[in-house]
């Protein structure tokens, strides 16, 4: 073991540890990283603001100066299509309940979730190796490896990165968080009908269908039902905002990674802890009828998954039942800081450290002790009422609070009841929370984001982006 006179040294002299081993890092989901161009930065978080810049956010192409600068600690949304909320908190819990040293065994990926997610899985292989390299050099450790912890998206950048491009070799675990391993649903809902209901629809759906990165969201398991018939989307032709190539492309994406992964659990020395948080008890788009005009209605199921990802798809693509999985009672946009799933993940990297391998261990509690569903909408007029349904299982009193990033507490409070209608909210981003009286229920929050009038846009509301 080397020594050297560094104060952050997390090995002790007789090889005690002190912190963790490894280099953990964090990946976020689509919209979860600020984007710049050469002049500005035209991406936040900010929905608000984006709408007055939603051509350089389109069409994505090489070599147009667009860079990822910053994983987002706050709230991201995409509205209409997906929403972030609470990575600040996931990063803070990792870094104290790990001992994690932020720029040396703590790093944060940010990338252009615009693209191709193979472009940025080649870039993560190149930072994740030279981080790695770096710390086992600093550190002493040449048994360091990587551990990577994803929400959304970014799990399926970084089972690229670790199984296509071969990053395995220096990978120890990865934990996803919310991840559409086969793909998505409501991603096929709204390529396919735009964002409904809004003046904004045409900007912000010709956004969203440039981006090579919506269609590798895709589900690729046979969730259209034709008749007695159930096909794949990439069976299908003529569907408005689903042309069949890219649907193809898309689906080839999560197949490369199925195969690899495949491939690789046969290599003598592939040895790899994956592990999926699955959220679920919220209402979800599960499947579709195609309707003899050729459009796709879609068929939520009550509590099939956290809102965006559909429970069976939020474990590997290659895996045939969930396995190491755990289950949480959560929306999508905040699955990654609920608190069963920050524990988890961070219980879960503490046992590997303490193992030092793999083969004997086993899953903190894989169960929800009490659940909560949470129904409202991601996005609305400021001209409409919020309407928000929940229920509590077992049954238990509910209260909700309705809270602005950016203001002075909640805009409302409501005891009791399991339905509510907020009348008169003003455009502006708000957090959703319901709380049950049974102390065991964690409590449930969405992000729902009022907009202004199509007309009004030279009135940005405030908006906390980088909220802790």
């Amino acid at each position: 073991m080397r020594s050297r006179a560094r104060p952050e040294r997390v090995l002790a002299v007789e090889g005690t540890m002190t912190g963790h081993p490894d280099v953990v890092v964090f990946v976020p989901g689509i919209a979860g990283s600020a984007l710049a161009d050469r002049h500005r930065e035209i991406w936040s978080g900010n929905p608000f603001t984006m709408l007055r810049g939603l051509p350089a956010l389109a069409a994505p192409q090489a070599g147009d100066g667009v860079v990822a600068t910053r994983v987002i600690r706050g709230i991201g949304v995409l509205p209409g299509f997906l929403s972030v909320d609470f990575y600040g908190k996931l990063g803070g819990l990792l870094r104290r309940g790990l001992g994690l040293l932020p720029g040396r065994n703590y790093h944060e990926f940010p990338y252009d979730w615009r693209r191709d997610n193979r472009i940025s899985a080649a870039e993560l292989v190149e930072k994740a190796q030279r981080w790695l390299h770096t710390w086992r050099a600093d550190s002493g450790n040449e048994q360091a490896r990587l551990v990577f912890v994803a929400h959304s998206m970014g799990g399926l950048v970084a089972r690229y990165a670790v199984e296509k491009l071969g990053l395995w070799t220096s990978t120890r675990a990865v934990i996803t968080i919310g991840t559409p391993h086969r793909g998505a649903p409501k991603a096929a809902h709204v390529l396919s009908s735009g964002i409904a209901r809004l003046g904004w629809a045409e900007w912000l759906t010709r956004t969203v269908r440039a981006m090579p990165s919506a269609y590798q969201l895709l589900p690729v398991y046979p969730c259209v039902a034709d008749g007695e018939r159930k096909l794949r989307l990439a069976e299908l032709d003529g569907l408005e905002g689903l042309p069949r190539g890219k649907v193809k492309e898309g689906a080839a994406f999560l197949y490369e990674i199925e195969a690899a992964a495949r491939a690789n659990a046969e290599r003598e020395k592939y040895e790899l802890y994956l592990n999926a948080v699955v959220g679920g008890h919220q209402p979800t788009i599960g499947a579709f009828t195609l309707t003899p005009g050729r459009t796709l209605t879609p068929q939520v199921i009550p509590v099939h998954g956290d809102g965006t990802v559909p429970r069976p798809s939020a474990y590997p693509i290659e895996w045939d039942r969930p396995l190491s999985s755990l289950f949480v009672a959560g929306k999508h946009s905040s699955l990654a800081g609920a608190d069963p799933a920050a524990q988890h993940v961070v219980g879960a990297l503490r046992a590997l450290a303490e193992d030092w391998g793999l083969a004997g261990y086993r899953d903190p509690a894989a169960s929800v002790a009490g659940a909560l569903t949470l129904d409202c909408p991601d996005v609305i007029v400021a001209d409409e009422p919020l309407v928000v349904q929940a229920t509590a299982r077992p049954a238990a009193d509910l209260r909700l609070s309705v809270e602005p990033l950016a203001g002075d507490g909640p805009v409302c409070r409501r005891e009791g009841g399991d339905s509510w209608v907020i009348p008169g909210l003003r455009a502006g981003c708000y957090r959703v929370t319901v709380h049950s009286a049974d102390p065991a229920t964690s409590p449930v929050s969405d992000l729902v984001t009022v907009l202004p009038p199509y007309e009004e846009v030279s009135d940005v509301p405030p908006f906390a982006a980088d909220n802790p």
